[in-house]
């Protein structure tokens, strides 16, 4: 279901929300980057709005890209690095 339609914030009875959604090609955010910036955080903010509006459990997930290029494994508690728009907003 799109998460910036009209009917999604109407949605009711939901307990969870597993929200794993959203544009993927860097390339494309860096020369369309208010469509992905707008999808992103818009799309996130309607997700948190549904889940206190129905006092719903939230899965929310991410990318490892938010680490930038590491020559390692990755830890939770490494600095975060985006390299792209869509990294800023994970």
């Amino acid at each position: 279901m799109d998460v910036l339609s009209n009917s999604f914030l109407k949605l009711k009875k939901i307990k969870l929300i597993y929200h794993l959604a959203s544009f993927t090609n860097m390339r494309e955010s860096f020369q369309h980057n208010k469509v992905y910036f707008e999808n992103i955080v818009g799309g996130i903010n309607n997700v948190l709005e549904l889940a206190r509006k129905n006092d719903a459990k939230l899965v929310f997930t991410s990318s490892a890209t938010v680490y930038g290029n590491y020559e390692r494994k990755i830890k939770e508690i490494d600095k975060t690095k985006p390299i792209s728009n869509m990294e800023f907003t994970s």
